[in-house]
């Protein structure tokens, strides 16, 4: 069997066959978000390479800027001068992202926030707004020493246990990793409290909605995953406790 090296620093696509989530050269936009969900919940660091990006620090933003507590969004009264960064190293560490697909059906990845030797920082554009940067995931790279951490962790085969409809992971935690992940794109800085995310908080700031309501927003994550037993998934799930009448019996 030949064995191939990977190198040092892995792009998005070599990370996805490296995981088992996928084997061919091109992946789906289904195998991004499962490798998405896996920086999300096992702290998986991805990195910027190649590619500058503007920000402002986040402590400068909790002084010059407001909550918008019934948004959630931050609010600016004028522009802040941002930082720029640009590295072909792994220096500027993603914090977050969205998938978002354009007018052209490409996807992209939306940053909101990112870090630099360990200070956090809020995207801008050039002209120091904040809001989130689009970027594609080839401008998004992994250390091998960081995926291979993460393999180690299950004790099953990882191509296994890392993908969607395969034997390793029920449908239930499969369906729960989903919700953790819409759950966490609500969170803002105050809901996270030593690198956890308060998924009950997050619930509350996303409106409380009904439970068909975030069924419904499940799907748009995986049609597949969530096209059947949304009873079954909130009877058992344990991350949120949701409002008396947040039922299909709710109007």
């Amino acid at each position: 069997m030949n064995v191939i090296a990977l190198p040092s620093v892995v792009p998005f696509a070599a990370a996805i066959r490296y995981l088992g989530l996928e084997g061919s050269h091109s992946y789906s936009s289904r195998s991004a978000s499962i490798l998405l969900r896996l920086v999300n919940e096992y702290d998986l660091a991805m990195y910027l390479v190649g590619s500058e990006i503007f920000g402002v620090l986040e402590w400068v933003v909790q002084e010059e800027c407001y909550e918008d507590f019934d948004t959630g969004n931050i609010q600016q009264l004028e522009p802040i001068e941002p930082d720029k960064f640009f590295s072909h190293e792994l220096y500027v560490r993603l914090t977050d992202g969205l998938i978002k697909t354009n007018e052209s059906g490409n996807s992209d990845l939306d940053i909101s926030h990112f870090e630099v030797e360990a200070c956090r920082f809020y995207t801008t554009n050039a002209g120091g707004t904040i809001g989130a940067s689009s970027y594609s995931f080839d401008a998004c790279y992994f250390s091998l020493d960081d995926l291979t951490k993460l393999k180690e962790k299950f004790t099953e085969p990882p191509q296994e246990k890392l993908s969607v409809g395969k034997g390793g992971l029920s449908i239930q935690n499969q369906r729960e990793r989903a919700f953790k992940f819409w759950l966490g794109s609500k969170a803002t800085n105050k809901l996270i409290t030593g690198g956890k995310v308060d998924f009950q908080k997050c619930y509350e700031l996303a409106g409380s909605l009904t439970q068909d309501l975030v069924w419904k927003k499940l799907q748009q994550i995986d049609a597949k995953l969530f096209s059947q037993g949304k009873d079954d998934f909130f009877k058992h799930q344990n991350l949120v406790n949701f409002k008396m009448g947040t039922g299909s019996s709710r109007s």
